[in-house]
């Protein structure tokens, strides 16, 4: 089994600008999203880590591919996006399992990142500079996310989400909508913003839910 995952596992490192233009790691980006894009049962794993600096390019992220930052905490490696969206399945992110994102900030120009994921997609020690979008575009049905340990400086909106997890993050605020997020040791949320009611639960813990 080690040797079958050593084949089939890339790890590509970009370097600083400087030595690797933007257009070149885009290029890569766009190469290897091609291939994984709807590759839901290949065996194809792609790891796609970032040396510190601050890259002009947007990584869309498909099945079994992992986008990280190698610096000491998120703020040594920017990126304008690191997007996840669902046109290969007709709109429907249902299916957006196996990838993830780490230890990096992401400025996009468009004031908004989409991560329209389901299960087994984590978002872990991220920095996102604006807001989180985590639906399709086109609003189809998304099922279920990870956020913890990461920062969004903007609004989280679910939209279509139909259940998420956030834990140990801070977010500029939450938008209601009809999905059912929980969250744990969040901070920083004006009181205003976050448009839900939170209760408790002693089986399970804190539990944000709709107002009624």
């Amino acid at each position: 089994m080690r040797g079958r995952w050593s084949r089939a596992l890339t790890a590509s490192i970009a370097s600083d600008e400087r030595h690797n233009s933007a257009g070149s790691i885009q290029a890569q980006l766009d190469a290897v999203f091609a291939t994984q894009e709807s590759n839901q049962f290949g065996p194809q794993r792609y790891a796609l880590m970032f040396k510190p600096g601050t890259y002009a390019v947007n990584a869309n992220v498909g099945f079994y591919t992992s986008v990280g930052g190698l610096g000491k905490s998120p703020a040594e490696v920017t990126v304008q996006g690191v997007t996840v969206d669902a046109g290969w399945f007709g709109g429907n992110a249902t299916q957006n399992f196996w990838r993830s994102v780490e230890n990096l900030t992401i400025a996009p120009p468009s004031g908004f990142d989409r991560w329209a994921v389901a299960q087994a997609a984590p978002m872990r020690r991220v920095s996102v500079l604006g807001d989180l979008n985590l639906a399709p575009s086109g609003y189809g049905w998304a099922s279920g996310g990870y956020i913890a340990d990461s920062k969004v400086s903007g609004i989280v909106q679910p939209y279509s989400q139909q259940q998420w997890f956030t834990r140990d993050s801070q977010v500029g605020g939450w938008l209601a909508s009809a999905s059912t997020p929980r969250m744990k040791a969040i901070t920083e949320v004006p009181p205003m913003a976050i448009h839900l009611r939170v209760s408790s639960s002693r089986s399970s813990g804190p539990k944000v839910s709709m107002p009624t």
